[in-house]
Formats: structure tokens, sequence, C-alpha cells
């Protein structure tokens, strides 16, 4: 594995999981994460969940870790969640996706949104003038809004602070994100069309590997998931065009479901 590495893998579902199935997923997982899982009120969202921690822990294999290891997660002062010193992860998930990133060459943070149509003024206090205006001259003003949302998330959740910090902010240039005086390295990940996905890392030039794993079949068992597919490569730059970015305003978030626990930090 390179020195300056990161692996992202991500799942897709359209469908419930079968009551069997479900179980079987569960339960590979430790009995506190389950019962945070199990808070979501909509199907989709548990099973979003369940899945980003089972990508979680197939990422942690990669890199060496036992089966129970998600029993030692432990957290920070601002509640981000890791393991130990050696790697650094991170998850989120929207719609029908989840996704999670992890790396033992520096701080990772990832984000995904689906993109729906929704009300951009009450997330204008989100962005700055220069942002903002973007937004509201770009062709796409949804997709392009939920690029500056998703791009500061990212950056969020790499710094480790989530939601006590300003969105407003969060500054964009050249591909990176500048949080409280710290610059973020920034890269799109082409999920899929009606979504926006971002990474953030300090890791200037990162060899990102992207992978699909399906939860979806007969049981995951005890020899994880059905099928891997994806490819190593060379992240490119993002052109400055469309960032994203994503957080409070006027106590709206502009994705849907209920959240139990703040999204930045979900574990």
């Amino acid at each position: 594995m390179q020195n300056n590495a990161i692996d992202i893998r991500y799942t897709h579902f359209s469908s419930k999981l079968s009551d069997r199935h479900w179980v079987d997923c569960l339960y590979r997982l430790p009995e506190a994460i389950q019962q945070k899982i199990t808070r979501y009120t909509r199907w989709q969202d548990r099973q979003a969940a369940l899945f980003g921690k089972l990508l979680l822990l197939e990422c942690l294999k990669e890199y060496d870790y036992l089966s129970d290891c998600l029993d030692d997660i432990l957290f920070g002062r601002y509640g981000r969640p890791y393991l130990n010193r050696n790697v650094d992860f991170n998850i989120a998930h929207s719609g029908e996706y989840a996704i999670c990133a992890i790396t033992n060459a520096g701080r990772v943070g990832v984000d995904i949104e689906k993109i729906k149509t929704i009300d951009l003024s009450d997330f204008e206090q989100s962005m700055t003038a220069e942002q903002w205006k973007n937004i509201q001259a770009a062709a796409n003003r949804h997709k392009t809004f939920y690029q500056y949302w998703t791009i500061k998330e990212s950056a969020l959740k790499a710094d480790g602070r989530g939601l006590s910090f300003p969105l407003s902010e969060i500054s964009t240039n050249g591909g990176k994100a500048k949080l409280n005086g710290s610059f973020w390295y920034l890269r799109e990940i082409n999920i899929a069309p009606d979504y926006s996905c971002h990474l953030a890392t300090n890791i200037e030039h990162p060899e990102i590997s992207v992978k699909e794993i399906s939860f979806i079949g007969k049981g995951v068992g005890a020899f994880g998931p059905f099928g891997v597919r994806g490819k190593r490569h060379r992240a490119g730059s993002i052109e400055l065009a469309a960032y994203g970015a994503r957080h409070k305003a006027k106590g709206r978030r502009p994705v849907g479901g209920s959240r139990s626990v703040p999204k930045a930090f979900e574990t």
C-alpha cells in the first residue's frame, strides 16, 4: 500500500433488505452501533447507516484490522470517531448511497448528498459572498450549491470540529478549502449523476482507490460482501466552476431523513 493512498469504498441500494438479511448484517456490528442504527425512523436511513458501518469494517480489514475492531472505536473532543492513530476514516450516506474513506497517510473527510430541488435562499448565510454569487450565476444552481455544500462538510469532517465551525467561514480556491487558517485538498468523487460527493484531505497528492461493494444478496455472513469492483487512479484537480457545501442554515438541512446524531461524525 502506498504511503499516500486513500481508499474509498461505496455501496448502492434501492430496496429494503429482508428481515433475515438485515439481522445477519446488523449482528456483525457492536451492540452500541446497532442501537444507533436502529434509532433512525426511516428504513432507508437505517439501511444506509448500516451499510456505512459495514463499509468501514471492510475498509479496516484491508488495513489488517480484526473483525471485532469496531468495539474499540473512541471519540475525540468534538465527537469525531477514531480507532487509533494508525488510520483515519470517515463515513457519509445520502439517498441510496453510503461511502467510506480511509487512509494511514493523513486525515480524510467525505460527504455525499443527493441533489434535490430545495429553496436555496435558506442556505445563503452558509456561503461566502463569492460562493453565493457563483451559485446564482450557475446554469444548474442546485448542482453548484450541493458541490459547495459537500466540499464544506467534507473539510469540516476532516478537520474534526464538525458543526462547531461556521460554514460561511470556509472558503474555496484552486482545489483547496481554507478552514481556520488550514488548507484541505479537495477531490470530487463521481458516484452518480444526481449526487454530489467530495473528499477533503491534508495529503497533497493522494493516490485514490475507488471501489463499489455490494451488500445485496443472499447474506453477508462471515465472509464479507458479495462483490467489489473498481480501479485505482490518480485523482485530478477539481475545477473551480462548481463547488458544494453543506451545513445547518435557518434550522434546516438540504436533504431529508431523520438523524439521531450529527451527520458530520456518524459512526
